[in-house]
């Protein structure tokens, strides 16, 4: 029986340590400055966070891997399926 998807937050503790990527991290959340966050905005951090690389979820398709382990940028389309299959 498929266990059912729980909500998790990134955990950025080990991501961030390495201080060239959180100059990388900190640049995607500068795009969102004086901007209220709820929700929706916290999903477009999240994607940007994915798309860039500084954060990669456990659940991602083969094709999705694939994709990735060639150095391609991933799509909005994959980034939303990134973020439905990982709550």
């Amino acid at each position: 029986m498929k266990r059912q998807a729980k909500y998790k937050p990134l955990l950025f503790t080990t991501t961030m340590r390495n201080p060239e990527r959180l100059k990388r991290f900190l640049a995607v959340l500068k795009e969102y400055n004086g901007k209220i966050l709820n929700n929706k905005l916290a999903e477009k951090i999240a994607g940007a966070i994915i798309k860039k690389e500084l954060y990669k979820p456990t659940n991602l398709s083969q094709k999705i891997k694939q994709k990735l382990k060639e150095g391609k940028i991933l799509n909005n389309v994959e980034i939303t399926k990134i973020l439905r299959d990982n709550p």
